[in-house]
């Protein structure tokens, strides 16, 4: 029997050539291939999916979003001539929850201290001497430790001198004391000899100069310091000044992050094109929704002006305790980085991990490249990326409770319009009791300008 004939060859020849016309069309299409491809990479990613380090892989998508352009669909002849390799499945990256301190080299740094040069402070060994004397004991030798060392003169090396009087004067007493324990040195006359004969000459006439030296001094000091406060704050104005353009450049730069994340998508095409017109038709035909644009935009933009001036801005000082809006941002930003490090992500492929910005800032320069921490622009964004979600939560929720409550959301091209007919005039009804002068509310009502209106201000409108 032929191979031709063979029923077992034939079977076989049948069943390739069905599983050829069984395959797809596009199986040597080279773009089918990659999509099929990518379609099953996709497949095994999903069982390693996580969630995205939602601050850090945000803010580089705000970064990124003028930057975006469109992926050409048309294959390339490398791709067509090449199939493309099936990528290795990623490992799932392990969460690990640091927390780096500022290191203890660092600490022990000496802080910067207020300069006392201009002004006399008793050295350590002195200052421990005085607390071993008795008050009036150092009231005098306070006085002549400033003498010795600022007047000089007769006064140089007195304070040694009372030094060994003081001892001598101690030892003398604690003798006596010791023999009798109802000692009163006052009615002593051996004691008060004793006293004439070693006491360091010091008189109240010396007391009195030396007193007067040391107010003269103190004073001084204080108008320096008060002028070099005056000048201080003249130089911060002159700075405010000049950042001023600067600040206010920052914060309009704002607005445009603002405008991609405040403004829910839906919005921006209509608010653009129609301007203020177009934000007063929507606030008329939907004020709920209108409401929660205006609330979240005006806080987003109160709170991202004041991080600016903050930052930029030498005469705003960071005042927790005083100022309610500072003290909500601390908070925020506290927050913020504790949920950050709580995730486990924040050390990057190059080995740096993310240090709070309290510490980082108080690092050297040396010491810095084995960290990183969130730039200004990085909170800025943050901040607008938050108040996003919240309004896309709060819409979704308004949406949902009309939905349950039986209504339907209609857009404004799909309203129905109603013609209005003109009213019949009624006659006007004259009234016989003569009316007051002048009756005219004086008060303007506010101009619907949007002048002061947050979304527009978001906008750039």
């Amino acid at each position: 029997m032929s191979e031709e004939e063979n029923p077992e060859v034939l079977e076989q020849q049948k069943e390739a050539e069905e599983a050829q016309q069984a395959k797809p069309e596009n199986e040597g299409n080279a773009l089918y291939k990659t999509l099929f491809d990518i379609a099953e990479e996709a497949e095994e990613e999903v069982s390693e999916y996580r969630p995205p380090v939602e601050l850090n892989e945000a803010v580089e998508t705000l970064d990124h979003v003028e930057e975006k352009q469109e992926v050409s669909e048309e294959p390339t002849e490398e791709a067509k001539e090449e199939e493309p390799q099936k990528a290795e499945p990623k490992k799932k990256k392990l969460r690990k929850v640091i927390d780096p301190d500022i290191p203890e080299d660092v600490k022990k740094q000496p802080s910067y201290i207020e300069s006392t040069e201009d002004k006399f402070v008793p050295s350590d060994e002195d200052t421990e001497f005085m607390e071993e004397l008795v008050p009036e004991e150092r009231a005098i030798f306070e006085k002549v430790l400033y003498a010795d060392n600022r007047m000089g003169g007769d006064y140089k090396g007195k304070s040694k001198q009372f030094k060994q009087f003081f001892k001598k004067n101690k030892e003398f007493v604690e003798k006596k004391m010791a023999e009798d324990d109802f000692y009163d040195p006052s009615t002593d006359d051996q004691y008060v000899e004793f006293v004439k004969s070693n006491k360091p000459k010091f008189t109240r006439t010396d007391e009195d100069n030396v007193y007067r030296e040391m107010i003269l001094e103190e004073a001084d000091r204080r108008l320096e310091k008060k002028t070099q406060s005056k000048i201080s704050k003249l130089e911060q104005q002159l700075k405010k000044y000049e950042v001023m353009p600067k600040v206010n450049q920052a914060k309009a730069n704002f607005r445009k992050v603002a405008q991609q994340t405040v403004v829910p998508e839906e919005f921006q095409k209509e608010f653009k094109e129609g301007g203020e017109d177009a934000v007063k038709k929507f606030a008329e035909s939907n004020p709920l929704e209108y409401q929660i644009l205006d609330r979240n935009t005006k806080e987003l933009l109160q709170f991202s002006d004041a991080l600016t001036d903050i930052f930029l801005d030498p005469s705003s000082q960071l005042d927790i305790a005083g100022n309610e809006t500072h003290k909500y941002l601390n908070d925020w930003l506290n927050a913020e980085q504790d949920n950050f490090i709580k995730s486990g992500q924040t050390q990057q492929e190059d080995g740096r991990v993310f240090m709070r910005r309290e510490r980082y800032f108080q690092l050297p320069e040396s010491k810095r490249s084995e960290y990183y921490t969130w730039s200004d622009n990085d909170l800025l964004k943050i901040m607008a990326l938050r108040y996003g979600d919240k309004v896309n939560a709060e819409i979704k929720h308004h949406r949902d409770q009309m939905e349950k409550a039986g209504y339907t959301r209609v857009s404004q091209a799909e309203q129905p319009t109603v013609s209005q007919q003109p009213a019949r005039a009624k006659p006007p009804v004259l009234n016989a009791t003569p009316r007051q002068g002048s009756v005219v509310d004086t008060k303007q009502s506010p101009k619907a300008d949007g002048s002061n209106n947050a979304i527009l201000s978001a906008l750039g409108l």
